[in-house]
């Protein structure tokens, strides 16, 4: 018996009330608002459906997080659709009963939940950044339960409340925030004008000093290399860790397509554990190089982030490049082979 059964219970309910509101029919993904739970954590509240993908509910978790999502929708023509995966967040959706999870299904039949109509079914999970999505646990389930009570207010009012998105001075462009006051177990609910803080600029690691006299003595040659890191699509389940994606950094000669390193990354214990690693695997794969290129094209803006500092020191032409033809083909048949053999 699962110990969350009344709020799932309440959670399922709230969700079919959304499926049939159908918000999205009026509100776009970009009209989002944000919910201050009693515990203090902001939600940023986006709709999806207006532009024909499929309908959900998204909450990003904090103000990075949304800053983040803004992010992907900048570079939407670069990065994967899977880049949502780095984002931590919780999404409700819908689908048919067949595509349920067996943890789902038990789940429902526990607290006596049927849908109504073929694509109704609710689904909810939470992602943590680099790890595969999951049921939401604890507290973080309630908040879901509470953001989903004031999105149904939210978009109902939003329906007949033109600039009720949308508070205050245009130019400025805040968003509704709905916070709430608790008295007695009691939530009351009002509306503020939310702005946006800045975004928090984490600025990359300097380079270890061991790093850099090594790259020094790497001879500089007249060649392109391309280099790109990406997630796997098969998760590992080992059994001892919360099932994750494995990443895999490559380093590819652009004339010939000829894969010259790659190495598989774990987001272990988290995902900006991993991306702190990145300088090193860039010694690495110029040492299996047995160079310095003339120039490093990336197409990853997080990769040339993290390897800036590196290439301030030490030049090898580091340069942001939208498409990477080399790199592409050599992933695609390097994923080829490891699904053959499955390495994790």
């Amino acid at each position: 018996m699962h110990q969350n059964q009344a709020l799932w219970k309440k959670c399922y309910s709230l969700a079919s009330r959304i499926h049939t509101l159908k918000p999205w029919q009026w509100m776009h993904e970009d009209d989002t608002f944000v919910i201050r739970v009693p515990s203090g954590r902001t939600y940023f509240m986006s709709i999806m459906g207006a532009g024909g993908e499929f309908p959900g509910i998204i909450a990003y978790e904090g103000p990075e997080a949304f800053h983040d999502f803004l992010d992907l929708q900048d570079y939407d023509d670069i990065l994967p659709p899977e880049a949502i995966l780095t984002i931590p967040h919780m999404m409700l959706y819908w689908s048919e009963k067949k595509e349920l999870m067996p943890e789902e299904k038990s789940l429902m039949k526990e607290v006596r939940f049927s849908a109504s109509g073929k694509n109704g079914w609710p689904r909810l999970d939470r992602t943590v950044p680099g790890f595969v999505p999951a049921l939401p646990e604890d507290s973080f389930l309630e908040e879901m339960v509470i953001a989903l009570e004031q999105t149904l207010n939210v978009a109902a009012r939003a329906e007949a409340e033109e600039n009720l998105l949308w508070p205050g001075d245009p130019e400025a462009g805040n968003y509704l925030l709905c916070e709430c006051i608790e008295k007695e177990g009691v939530l009351t609910w009002y509306d503020k004008e939310y702005a946006l803080p800045e975004k928090i600029q984490i600025a990359p690691a300097e380079p270890d000093s061991d790093l850099v006299r090594s790259l020094a003595k790497l001879q500089e040659k007249k060649m392109i290399l391309q280099m790109d890191l990406r997630m796997l699509p098969a998760p590992v389940k080992d059994g001892v860790h919360t099932p994750y994606f494995p990443w895999i950094i490559m380093l590819v000669e652009k004339k010939r397509g000829m894969v010259l390193h790659f190495k598989l990354l774990t987001p272990l214990p988290d995902l900006q554990h991993m991306l702190s690693t990145l300088q090193v695997c860039l010694l690495e794969s110029l040492r299996a190089a047995n160079c310095r290129p003339q120039t490093l094209e990336v197409h990853n803006p997080l990769l040339a982030y993290h390897l800036e500092p590196v290439n301030n020191r030490i030049p090898f032409g580091l340069r942001f490049v939208e498409s990477m033809k080399s790199l592409d083909e050599a992933f695609d048949s390097l994923i080829s082979s490891m699904e053959q053999t499955n390495p994790w």
